[in-house]
Parts: C-alpha cells; structure tokens; sequence
C-alpha cells in the first residue's frame, strides 16, 4: 500500500452555510447541546415535582455560567500570555473568535449552579448539580465533535492507518500564509491539496490587487514554502499539518496578468483523532448516568452522579492527554503532565470524595413538596 493510502484524509468545511456571518458546525453543535439538556433537565426536574420556572432559570444560570467559564478558562489556562497584553485585552469577550476551555466551562457551571442552588430552588448544591452532569456528559461529545469539524484539539503525529489528516485545515492555513506573506496584496486565493503518485501537491491560484510577476510569485512561493519547513521558525510542529517537501521538479510558478498559479510538493502530517476518542467515550457515560438515574434511582444518593461524572470524565480525559498535542505554546514534550492533566487531577479528587460521601449516607427523598395554601 503506498503512503498515500496509509491514513484517513478528513477534507470537511467547517462552515455549515456559507453565509456573510460565518454559521460553524461548532456553534450548531453547541446550541444542540443546550436544547437537548433543556429536555434532559425538565425531564429530570419533572420527576422530583419540580416547578417548571426550576428548568427555565437553571438553564440561563448554566448557559451564562458554562460559556463565561470557557471562555475565561482558556484565556487563563491556555493563553494568557496572549490575552493579558496592551494589545490583545480587549479580545477577551470575543468568543466567535474560538478559544473555549472545558476545564473553565465545568467550573463557570459548577459556579452558577451554587448561585441557582441559594437564589432560585432553595435546595442542597448536589440535587442540581447530580441532574446537570447527566446533560453535560453528552454536552462533551456533541462539543468533541464539533472540535473535529474545527480540526482542532489534535492528536500527535501517527503513522497509524486510523490517524488523521485534516486537508481543510491545512489548505486554510496555506491561504492565510499567502494573504499575509504578500502584505495583504493578494485579494483572492484559492488552495487544493492532492495526492500525485506518492507525493502530495499544494496547487495555488491567486488574484492581485496588481500586475503579477513570475518573480514576486516564486518569492511569495518560498515564504510560504519556509513557513511550513521543518525546523524554520514559523514552523509549530504541534499545529502544523504539512511539512514542506524540497522538490524542485514539482514546484511551478505562473504569472498571468493579475493571476498567478503555484505549486509546490508537501508531506501531510497525520494525527491521532483524539477529538472522536474523547466524543466515544463522552457518549458512553452519558449513557452510563443516564442509566444509573433512570433505571437505579442513583439520584437518591446525593452526590454520587456528580461523583461519577467527575472520575469518568476526567480520568478519560487524563489519559486522552497524553495522545494529544499540547495546547500551551510554553508546554514542551519534556513536561510529565499537560495543563489539560493537571486540572484534571483535583476534579478526580473530588469525584471520588463525593462517591464516598453518596454511600457513607443515607439515601434521601429528593422530591420537591410544594405547600398548598389554602385561599
């Protein structure tokens, strides 16, 4: 078999409607998310008598909370020495930009649920928070999944048959390259990655602002081609999906007017899909909660669900980490354990506490009797 064959080549648009505002697959599977844990939460909120103004305001009090949290996680956890500068503060708030941790949004939930738990239901923190990880577990796929139509939360590089090659984003990357590297002077770009024998070639037609020459072509040609070189310094060997290949007799340059055609030769870089691995299992505790509130009435020991939710998802997520790229850009291979494990380990910690805690005691009626008074 040769290595054109020798790894899955993912080629989707992660827009879903080509529109003047960008519509993503991501923030369609983020809404779907929250409309399926609206009906997961009534269903739930229903079979403890709750009122029905129960599920409304926990929803606005999760979905603020989750989405601040995420946002604030990733600017602190992930990239502060970006955000926390003179120039960048102000993108803070941006989150159509992408940038969301789940490590912050499980913490902005767990805040806002302690808000709701004082404020609105009047109830312990855990009758509401054992009925929340039951959503949020399936939450976690839909969002693993919507980071595999980003190409983003990647894997390390394989030469496994199953590994990843994420087409889309690396012709995306290219565009951007060219855009930037010609001084914004190339006003339209158009990048097809394809397989030639055994090699791949990165074919790339552009449109000036200007008269194109043969000349300003093969320069912008090498600025491209030393961006994505093994080893230059704009090379990031933790993000990058190509790695230029120096083979002169496939490289061309062509000049037309305003138009111009490149081409040069590439070595995709195949990753482990670590994003369909975090989503299978997220689903399959899902199911498992799912199964253990419905069918063994585990919510009647306060704290267990949200004890499970809390051992099973991280630990999954823990040893997930050690397959996946690092997300901090000062986080090298020499580091025993990634940001990701690191906040990990507490929230075992605490699933494994709040188990103890759910068996140590006795079961509890978690029923909500509303008193009648009599007009």
């Amino acid at each position: 078999m040769s290595d054109v064959l020798a790894f899955i080549t993912w080629d989707v648009d992660w827009n879903a409607l080509e529109s003047p505002i960008a519509v993503r697959y991501y923030g369609i599977l983020w809404a779907l998310s929250f409309l399926i844990g609206i009906f997961l939460m009534k269903k739930m909120m229903a079979n403890d008598n709750a009122p029905e103004e129960y599920t409304d305001k926990i929803f606005l009090y999760v979905l603020i909370g989750g989405v601040v949290g995420a946002r604030l996680g990733h600017v602190v956890f992930y990239d502060p020495q970006y955000y926390f500068t003179s120039e960048h503060w102000t993108e803070i708030p941006m989150i159509w930009k992408g940038g969301l941790a789940s490590h912050g949004g499980a913490i902005g939930v767990l805040l806002a649920n302690w808000l709701y738990s004082r404020r609105v239901s009047k109830r312990s923190f855990l009758w509401s928070v054992d009925k929340i990880v039951v959503a949020v577990a399936l939450a976690g796929c839909l969002i693993r999944v919507g980071n595999l139509m980003n190409s983003e939360i990647i894997g390390r590089e394989s030469e496994s048959s199953t590994a990843m090659f994420f087409q889309f984003a690396a012709e995306e990357d290219i565009a951007t390259d060219i855009y930037y590297k010609s001084g914004k002077n190339i006003e339209a770009v158009s990048v097809e990655i394809t397989p030639q024998g055994e090699d791949y070639i990165v074919k790339m037609n552009v449109k000036a602002n200007g008269t194109l020459t043969n000349e300003h072509l093969s320069s912008l040609l090498n600025a491209v081609k030393t961006e994505h070189r093994e080893g230059s310094e704009g090379f990031n060997e933790y993000e990058d999906h190509i790695k230029t290949m120096d083979n002169p007799s496939l490289e061309v340059v062509q000049a037309n007017g305003n138009t111009g055609y490149m081409q040069f030769s590439i070595s995709p870089i195949p990753r482990i899909p670590t994003q369909i691995w975090e989503a299978g299992v997220y689903l399959l505790i899902f199911f498992f909660l799912f199964w253990g509130y419905w069918k063994q009435h585990w919510y009647r020991r306060e704290g267990l669900l949200f004890g499970l939710f809390l051992v099973l998802v991280f630990g999954a997520r823990f040893i997930i980490e050690f397959y996946k790229e690092n997300q901090v850009e000062d986080l090298t291979d020499e580091v025993m354990l990634n940001m990701g494990q690191r906040l990990s380990i507490p929230a075992i910690l605490i699933g494994i506490y709040c188990i103890y805690r759910a068996f140590a005691n006795p079961q509890k009626d978690t029923k909500v009797h509303i008193e009648k008074t009599e007009e």
